[in-house]
């Protein structure tokens, strides 16, 4: 299961293949204009990692908040006053 709306990461695929096909097409079209392909080629580069690392960092916000959840509800711990180590 993604961390990322599924519809937000559909866009951001979308948006990501038509950003590579085009750098791919300028590259065996127009042979001369190197600096339009390599900006076409790095956004989309720079775009697929930007949506790596959002579900990356999405991820770890909701295995974070899972875990404060879980310690929320533990019992609060009492330790017994004749044995402070609590055994």
């Amino acid at each position: 299961m993604s961390a990322a709306s599924p519809n937000k990461d559909s866009v951001v695929t979308v948006i990501f293949m038509l950003l590579a096909v085009a750098a791919i097409a300028v590259y065996f079209v127009l042979p001369e204009r190197r600096m339009l392909f390599y900006g076409l080629g790095g956004a989309a580069v720079l775009l697929r990692v930007g949506q790596y690392l959002a579900r990356l960092f999405a991820g770890i916000r909701m295995k974070r908040a899972k875990r404060e959840e879980l310690l929320r509800d533990l019992p609060p711990v009492t330790m017994n006053e004749k044995n402070p180590s609590g055994e």
